[in-house]
């Protein structure tokens, strides 16, 4: 036996006075206008500036953009994406960024992570409270040791990987960034000093690291991102667990490398 439900009937009851309301047109005719929003998008991509400066900014893109809609061809993937855009502009009040000629990068797991790392001048590993796993990064021109204070803060990048990385491929991205100085960059090394054959060895080198850093056979796992409690504060690590990996070059004092090497952080087992 079923009872009718007292809910269901009060809702049937309303239903009808609305019904019998707007056929009988006692509301009137409309007085006021209304602003909708929408339609929206479930699989369409929000994006966000990766510098401090621009951290709270809006991202408009320009309409004739074939980015002013961008969406997800993989929305059961929740990996971050990169989008560059050749041109930037902010609005009167600075609380926009309009984006021009822009570009949606290949949907690699860690893509932003290893751009920033590969060509960061400076870069400091996070590590968890365990110190077993790298959990981001602090990108920018680092800190000056006399007074404790950035370099230039506003433009220091915060990243918190989506991928775990391994001592492995920070060596790789270090290795690459010492095969990017010779080729760029003069001195006893520079390529001035290496012969053609030496330098199209160097290229095709770099070539294949990239493409192994980028297109791994197994995808890196996937984790959580993790914000560190300071973000976009500078020597945070314990000095016991850096790991210096410096390139020695000429006189001292001077340096011709564009790229220095990132200090590797020992992890526990």
């Amino acid at each position: 036996m079923c009872v009718p439900s007292p809910v269901k009937d009060s809702e049937k009851h309303l239903i009808r006075v609305l019904l019998d309301s707007f056929s009988s047109n006692k509301l009137g005719p409309p007085n006021h206008k209304a602003v909708l929003h929408g339609p929206f998008n479930p699989y369409e991509l929000k994006c966000h500036s990766l510098t401090r400066i621009s951290k709270f900014r809006r991202v408009w893109i320009e309409k004739e953009s074939i980015n002013s809609v961008a969406i997800s061809d993989a929305p059961e993937d929740l990996h971050q994406r990169v989008l560059v855009a050749a041109s930037l502009s902010v609005n009167a009040t600075g609380s926009t960024m309009l984006l021009r000629e822009t570009s949606l990068l290949p949907h690699i797991p860690g893509l932003p992570a290893l751009l920033s790392m590969l060509f960061a001048p400076v870069m400091e590993l996070r590590v968890d409270p365990d110190g077993k796993s790298y959990t981001g990064a602090l990108c920018g021109l680092g800190w000056s040791p006399a007074s404790g204070a950035p370099i230039l803060p506003e433009h220091d990048m915060e990243l918190a990987f989506d991928v775990r990385f391994s001592v492995e491929d920070v060596v790789e991205i270090n290795i690459l960034r010492a095969a990017i100085n010779k080729l760029v960059c003069d001195g006893p090394n520079g390529a001035r000093h290496l012969g053609p054959e030496r330098v199209s060895q160097l290229q095709d080198s770099v070539r294949q690291k990239l493409l192994g850093l980028f297109c791994q056979l197994k995808p890196r796992a996937r984790t959580a991102p993790k914000w560190p409690e300071k973000p976009y504060e500078w020597n945070q690590v314990d000095p016991k667990l850096v790991m210096e990996q410096a390139e020695r070059e000429g006189g001292r004092g001077k340096s011709p490398f564009l790229y220095q090497l990132h200090r590797l952080i020992v992890l526990s087992s």
